[in-house]
């Protein structure tokens, strides 16, 4: 995918960290099994989380590790991140993903957590390389709220696509393949959930998409109408459930 330099994704989620830290889901600790069981991942371990948004994940498996440098770049998001996770062990870091303050080589886990598509990849790449151990990983993670087996999943995908106003597309597979060693991860985890949401709360979660309108501003009636009428339509019993599969690709850079 090309990327365009001469947009600022640092803005991308302006005034949007409420609608973020309410509306998008969490991550199940069953991911932290598959670390430990699989990739050795233990309580000595520090981690880097680029692109840590609201400090949802950060916050997570800082509960199993010993230490979280916390990356991102978006003032709002950052602060609401520090506001409500104030973990003793997490560091904050309001940088770009491209260029950290992170000392060299002291990384055992890198992941970049639906974030991935908003970096430059070559210097994120070398930033990974220059921050992680000898032996340490790199794991791109990602919720994939599309279930082809959902009718209303699939409209939502629909829904969502029709107002995508940038090219930062999540699953490139050939950006993908370009970080890891030998081009190849190692293996796709996958684990699915099952969550819920009511009317207000599939608008919060429309919301919190950075390319989406927020109150106030033009178009923003046009989305409330559209989530309005897809709720109404799949709605049982005053809710709407996505199976959420949560994506896990990881593997060695170097």
């Amino acid at each position: 995918m090309k990327e365009d330099k001469n947009q600022n994704t640092t803005l991308f989620f302006n005034d949007k960290e409420e609608y973020y830290n309410k509306y998008r889901p969490g991550y199940d600790d069953s991911l932290i099994k598959i670390l430990q069981e699989k990739y050795g991942f233990n309580k000595d371990c520090s981690i880097a989380e680029y692109g840590s948004g609201t400090g949802n994940f950060s916050f997570m498996i800082s509960k199993f590790c010993e230490k979280v440098y916390s990356v991102e770049p978006n003032f709002g998001m950052i602060s609401k991140a520090r506001e409500k996770n104030n973990n003793e062990n997490i560091t904050y870091l309001e940088e770009r993903a491209e260029n950290t303050s992170i000392e060299d080589n002291i990384i055992d886990f890198s992941f970049a957590v639906h974030s991935f598509h908003y970096f430059e990849k070559k210097k994120f790449k070398q930033e990974i390389i220059r921050t992680l151990k000898p032996n340490g990983y790199f794991g791109i993670i990602w919720y994939d709220y599309f279930d082809e087996n959902n009718a209303f999943a699939l409209e939502w995908r629909e829904f969502v696509k029709k107002r995508k106003k940038h090219l930062y597309k999540h699953n490139v597979i050939d950006d993908r393949k370009s970080i890891f060693k030998n081009g190849a991860w190692i293996e796709e985890e996958s684990i699915i959930n099952r969550v819920s949401y009511d009317k207000l709360s599939l608008l919060g979660l429309a919301l919190s998409i950075s390319t989406m309108p927020l109150k106030n501003a033009p178009g923003y009636k046009e989305i409330e109408e559209g989530v309005f009428n897809i709720f109404n339509k799949y709605q049982i019993a005053g809710k709407v459930y996505f199976d959420l599969h949560l994506r896990m690709q990881i593997g060695k850079v170097k």
